[in-house]
């Protein structure tokens, strides 16, 4: 009996020290290790040295296996959930910044009809001045002159109007230089600056001046009507031409400018000529509203 129990005892034992020899630890300095159980370094086999084991289990080679699948299991887990939310937040960082184009392209497009709006209310109320070239009688003895009515057609006064306006006989091969300044003989219109309300015209007689001035120290006399002067437009060897330039401000505080060039093709009783190619292209405006 005593033989048995002994037997037992034995048995014991040894089970207990091959269940140790597959018994795991941990430590800070070494990570996972395997424990020899109570070999000693005598046996020729090199026990690692570990210090300040933190957790020393009893987990079998079939344990350990469990936990590390579940381990990377979770670990698996918690990547798709990165993953998917990552691909979440970019999807709504994408349509915020979707939403943020949108309202950019609201807001430009809101700015632009508020512009327009304004320009086509600058356009109705502005300033408009505008020059036309009448009709005169020829009389011999008499000064050669042109009615030419300078009118604001806008809505509100324009401001500091102020110009040049020449008004020249010339040969039937000679053109307008368009030249306003000393040496070229012209009219000054305006001033300093002349304010010109709506409706409001003004009408003015302008004698025909030579196209040069060749003694700018003398007072200059106009052309005076006679009969060579009368034949050589009937016939169309000279003809007059009025052109000139009218600076002025509208009501907002914006400059404008026009430009105008006309042949007096209209002298009652006289032939007609056509406008020229110099004298056309002049004709122009400013673009500003």
């Amino acid at each position: 009996m005593s033989n048995d129990s002994h037997n037992r005892e034995q048995y014991k034992s040894q089970e207990y020290l091959k269940r140790a020899q597959e018994v795991y630890g941990f430590a800070l300095n070494g990570g996972i290790y395997k424990s020899t159980g109570n070999k000693s370094e005598s046996d020729g086999a090199h026990q690692p040295k570990y210090s300040d084991p933190i957790i020393v289990s009893s987990l079998t080679s079939g344990s350990l296996l469990f936990w590390a699948v579940f381990s990377a299991a979770v670990s698996f887990a918690t990547f798709l959930a990165v993953f998917f939310y990552t691909g979440f937040s970019r999807g709504q960082l994408d349509e915020m910044r979707r939403a943020t184009q949108k309202t950019g392209i609201a807001a430009d497009a809101a700015r632009s009809s508020a512009q327009t709006a304004a320009d086509s209310m600058h356009i109705d109320q502005r300033a408009w001045i505008g020059i036309t070239v009448g009709r005169s009688q020829m009389t011999n003895g008499k000064p050669l002159t042109m009615a030419i009515r300078i009118a604001n057609t806008g809505k509100t006064p324009a401001f500091k109007m102020h110009g040049n306006i020449v008004v020249n006989l010339l040969r039937e091969d000679e053109e307008p230089d368009f030249l306003y300044k000393h040496g070229h003989p012209r009219y000054e219109v305006g001033g300093g600056g002349q304010t010109l309300v709506p409706n409001l015209p003004q009408d003015m007689q302008y004698a025909a001046l030579p196209k040069y001035d060749e003694s700018p120290n003398e007072p200059l006399p106009p052309i005076i009507v006679d009969d060579s002067i009368r034949q050589a437009i009937e016939t169309g060897k000279s003809y007059i031409v009025v052109h000139g330039k009218i600076t002025y401000y509208d009501v907002f505080g914006i400059e404008h400018w026009i430009r105008f060039c006309h042949y007096a093709h209209n002298v009652v009783g006289f032939q007609e000529r056509s406008v020229a190619s110099t004298c056309g292209p002049y004709n122009d405006t400013d673009k500003d509203k």
